[in-house]
């Protein structure tokens, strides 16, 4: 929905919070690639960076917040890339972390 609750209007801003967990036979994970529904625009392009409108901000219990990142724009206007400066750690004493960010 849109601010005032209705329908979303062509080129109106919405927030959109994805929250992933890993499957436990992945590790390493440095980078994140973000790619949005045909037709909407969450990049300007490869050589735009994107930080500003990218946040981590925990909304349930248990959630994590993603370290520092650099956001870029990816190769289409529905994509962005999301690089850490380090692998991020997926799980501790067998129990997977949940990511979130928007």
């Amino acid at each position: 929905a849109g601010e005032s609750g209705g329908p979303l209007q062509a080129g109106e801003a919405v927030v959109i919070t994805i929250r992933f967990v890993a499957p436990a036979d992945v590790s390493g994970v440095q980078a994140i690639r973000v790619i949005g529904p045909a037709g909407m625009r969450i990049s300007s392009g490869l050589d735009e960076p994107c930080g500003k409108n990218f946040r981590s901000i925990p909304r349930q219990a248990g959630d994590r917040e993603l370290p520092q990142s650099t956001c870029t724009g990816g190769e289409t206007p529905s994509s962005v890339l999301l690089s850490m400066p380090a692998a991020l750690p997926m799980a501790a004493d067998g129990e997977a972390f949940t990511y979130v960010f928007e």
